[in-house]
């Protein structure tokens, strides 16, 4: 007992010196946030596709999807530079926050009133049932707030706060949708009343949690700051509706199943991207603490244990996703689209090495920069979209998902790299997961074709994972069992 007792008690240790230890903290935060928010997107899957058809899921995705892009509409995208101006470290922050609050709420209002006599326009572009132009709004307005709640949470390194904010909104959310489908007909109707109503109810009582931080002022230089920041900005918050929403808009223009089909494996694969926002929402203070700094080695360390999470992460989505699906999936109907998640998976992958790139463009405040690379990777996508959905249906979509996020990383990187000067991330790193993950995927389609669903295909597919996870982490896993006093990296 006191041998494992050591072990312990030297694995602790080294963790706590590893650099990347502070940041592995509000991870596990975040990401435990995380995870019970996507194992709950996981059981509600079987559930809301045994209660809704391909084309009701699809009108829900759309509904979902078209209140992120009333948000940034709406208000210009005004609620979305809270977290930056927190990082300056200025006293008036609370004015700052009032001010952001007052200008994103009065931008909302008014153009609500717009929005309802352009009513049969909006519904006709959507394409949505009438009965739920009504449940935009609220919905929307929920979003604003819980938006502005998460940046300034995320930013003062409040974990914990916002993961119980964060897991309280998705499972009351699927709760209240549950009954919506089993109390109201039809089914997509009840979910996205059901929704609705308590997705505005959970932003209320965030706004009630920040009141007390907020100083009810209206400044200009503030005013000045959120334009200067945020308006550059809205390409790139549309960047969600431009590669991804677009997809669906066009495959729902000519069939809400499709869409319904094609949002279902998209959803599956969107765990890397809650994996990913996880890492950068613990790592984002000390980054920006760094970069003030000048700590280019801490920020190199940093990114060096992200690429891997992420890199591990999608690895198993790869690998292991359709099985999931299969498991999932209530209606034999949706199992069509499995094949795509390892697809989906890999342009999520190019996604989030974009982010690197992004988050020092974020710092240096050239938000333009980000809008350019946006409607460029936006126009891409829109472009092959057009000619290869047409020809090979709902499908194409995936693929020409991946081929944009590849262009928006490259992109991103030319920016960052070679106009900002900014410090790139290890770049040889980047290569080299990318080259594994491509591994990964030429695995998975190996022991797809060449093996039935069984127990051995499921063990192959854990050696390789293991494999896999082996030489990402299996030289830093070791470390945790040497002695105190020897010396050893700090990174992970």
């Amino acid at each position: 007992m006191s041998f494992l007792r050591n072990i312990y008690k030297n694995s602790i240790g080294r963790l706590q010196q590893l650099e990347f230890f502070d940041t592995l903290k509000n991870t596990s935060v975040y990401f435990s946030a995380t995870l019970l928010v996507n194992l709950l997107g996981i059981i509600s899957i079987p559930i809301f596709t045994l209660y809704l058809e391909t084309s009701e899921f699809g009108i829900v995705e759309i509904f979902n999807h078209s209140i992120k892009v009333l948000a940034v509409l709406m208000t210009f995208n005004t609620h979305q530079a809270v977290g930056r101006y927190y990082y300056e470290e200025k006293n008036d922050w609370k004015e700052f926050l009032g001010t952001s609050f007052t200008l994103s709420i009065g931008l909302f209002l008014m153009f609500s009133m717009l929005c309802y006599f352009l009513k049969d326009k909006i519904l006709s572009l959507i394409n949505i049932p009438a009965e739920l132009f009504y449940f935009l709004f609220p919905a929307t307005l929920g979003l604003i707030i819980f938006t502005i709640f998460n940046h300034l949470y995320v930013a003062k390194k409040e974990s914990l706060t916002f993961s119980i904010y964060q897991v309280l909104q998705s499972y009351s959310r699927f709760i209240f949708a549950w009954l919506g489908i089993l109390l109201i007909a039809p089914a997509y109707f009840g979910k996205i009343a059901g929704d609705s109503l308590i997705y505005i109810f959970i932003a209320l009582t965030a706004f009630v949690k920040i009141y007390p931080n907020i100083k009810w002022k209206i400044l200009k230089k503030h005013i000045a700051y959120i334009l200067k920041f945020t308006l550059p900005l809205i390409p790139f918050s549309l960047s969600g509706f431009i590669l991804n929403f677009f997809d669906l808009f066009m495959i729902n223009s000519e069939s809400n199943a499709n869409a319904g089909l094609y949002a279902f494996a998209y959803k599956i694969g969107l765990l890397l991207i809650g994996l990913n926002q996880a890492l950068h929402n613990a790592a984002s203070p000390n980054f920006y603490k760094w970069r003030n700094k000048g700590e280019k080695g801490l920020i190199k360390g940093q990114e060096k244990s992200i690429i891997k999470f992420v890199t591990i992460g999608a690895s198993f989505l790869i690998l292991f996703a359709s099985d999931l699906g299969n498991i999932l999936a209530q209606k034999e109907a949706y199992k069509a689209s499995l094949s795509l998640i390892p697809i989906i998976v890999l342009g999520l992958f190019f996604n989030s090495i974009y982010s690197f790139f992004s988050r020092s463009i974020f710092y240096s405040k050239k938000t333009i920069y980000i809008s350019i690379i946006t409607i460029l990777a936006g126009i891409l996508n829109i472009v092959l979209n057009s000619i290869y959905i047409p020809i090979y249906g709902y499908e194409a979509a995936a693929y020409t998902t991946v081929v944009s996020y590849l262009f928006l990383a490259l992109l991103g990187a030319f920016c960052s790299i070679t106009l900002l000067k900014n410090t790139p991330p290890p770049l040889y790193n980047i290569v080299v997961c990318t080259l594994y993950l491509f591994i990964i995927l030429g695995c998975q389609y190996f022991i797809s074709e060449r093996m039935e669903e069984s127990i051995q295909s499921l063990s192959v597919k854990i050696v390789v994972f293991i494999i896999l996870f082996l030489i990402l982490f299996g030289g830093k896993v070791s470390l945790l069992f040497k002695d105190q006093d020897e010396n050893n990296s700090d990174n992970l």
